[in-house]
């Protein structure tokens, strides 16, 4: 991977600018918690592939620190959804929007 230790960096720069967006007044709460969530569900390969791999992180304890941190990442997303309500419904609204699109492109491609 390019530049290992910028992406470290921007991802948990990421992660932190998500989390304060959790906590401040904004119309756009829901989305963040979502946003959140998403980036979680997106990183954990990574965070898998260091736990098996023993990747050795600068400045994170090594050990079973990583293994530690996979079951805890379940737990952050549902924070997420749990510190704001209605992020819940509004990522099945989304969801399901999702699913009926890929459905429709699903029928649109059969019908060639």
């Amino acid at each position: 991977m390019p530049a290992p230790r910028q992406v470290v960096l921007a991802t948990g720069i990421l992660e932190l600018l998500l989390g304060t967006g959790l906590v401040a007044p904004s119309r756009w709460r829901r989305e963040v918690a979502l946003a959140l969530a998403a980036h979680l569900v997106a990183v954990f390969p990574a965070n898998v592939y260091v736990a098996v791999a023993g990747v050795r992180v600068e400045g994170l304890p090594g050990a079973s620190h990583p293994w530690l941190r996979l079951p805890l990442q379940a737990v952050y997303v549902a924070w997420a959804f749990w510190a704001v309500p209605g992020s819940w419904d509004l990522a099945r609204t989304w969801a399901r929007r999702l699913q009926r699109g890929i459905a429709a492109r699903r029928q649109t491609l059969t019908r060639r």
